[in-house]
């Protein structure tokens, strides 16, 4: 067999030799991340090295490139959610908060832990009847998202003036524009 130094590149054989040698030592899986140029491309791979014997062990390495950049467009995806100045939510199926961003916080004065598990129609301002939601959960429904003022737009509506119940009881208003229509 070949050396690990003449298996793999420079700057990787050493670090794979210290995981071997830790995996040999302690008996404990060992994982090692590192990128490798493969046809001018970079690429990640990580290896997993355990312990077979107190001599052998065996390393299982597979491209983790895709993982990668799927991890980083979440991590910048993460960071547009979090320093949005406008309130984001997220629901589940049952239209039950699971997330929510700082603004939203800072908007409607309910902190993220009060909101997780509610609807958004504990937000209401008192200003809609019960056709206003229904059909926001059509628009829901037919299009995944709806998008309004600082809560409660109707999608369905050409144009509102809307009126926001803030936690304190107070009322904010925000302009009327004209918003889309659900296809």
């Amino acid at each position: 067999g070949h050396s690990i130094e003449e298996n793999l590149p420079a700057e990787v054989a050493p670090l794979f030799r210290v995981s071997l040698n830790k995996a040999l030592s302690t008996a404990e899986m060992q994982l090692l991340e590192f990128p490798l140029n493969i046809a001018h491309e970079a690429h990640f791979w990580e290896a997993r090295i355990g312990q077979l014997s107190d001599t052998e062990a065996v390393a299982v390495v597979r491209n983790i490139t895709r993982r990668r950049n799927i991890d980083s467009q979440l991590q910048l995806w993460a960071t547009v959610f979090e320093s949005s100045r406008e309130a984001i939510f997220i629901t589940d199926a049952k239209n039950q908060i699971l997330t929510a961003n700082r603004a939203y916080e800072t908007m409607t004065g309910y902190s993220l832990a009060e909101s997780l598990g509610r609807t958004p129609k504990f937000l209401s301002s008192g200003q809609h009847d019960d056709a206003f939601y229904a059909d926001m959960d059509l628009c829901l429904s037919e299009r995944g998202h709806w998008q309004g003022g600082a809560p409660y737009h109707s999608c369905l509506r050409d144009t509102c003036t809307q009126r926001v119940g803030r936690r304190s009881g107070s009322m904010t208003p925000s302009p009327s524009r004209a918003l889309p229509t659900c296809p």
